[in-house]
């Protein structure tokens, strides 16, 4: 009944390995490192999000490969009304704001339609 879509991105892992005299730089570096990883990436969850029940699939389609190209990792969950974007902080405030502009497009269109 329904097609399955595939989408196919890159992931990058860096492993950095550290070695020192003092297990106490060690972790000191460790914990730097993790905080400045920290800094340039967001996690964020909305919820409420029902207007991406009227999309149609072609829309989400489209909006996951925006995403994914930018390394924006999206989770739609439309019964929910959720929307999940973890990715580079600038991506993901893109992605978020191609979300919205898209949202209130098809906001407008319906109202355009109903008030017809």
């Amino acid at each position: 009944m329904f097609d399955t879509v595939y989408f196919l991105f890159c992931v990058l892992a860096v492993k950095i390995t550290l070695t020192g005299a003092k297990d106490s730089e060690l972790a000191d570096c460790q914990n730097k490192i993790k905080e400045l990883a920290r800094s340039y990436s967001l996690k964020l969850h909305l919820t409420n999000q029902t207007d991406m029940a009227d999309w149609p699939q072609s829309t989400v389609q489209k909006y996951y490969e925006y995403c994914l190209q930018r390394r924006v990792i999206p989770t739609l969950d439309i019964q929910n009304s959720i929307l999940d974007l973890v990715g580079p902080k600038d991506a993901v405030s893109y992605s978020l704001t191609w979300f919205q502009m898209r949202s209130q497009s098809f906001c407008v269109l319906s109202g355009a339609i109903i008030g017809k």
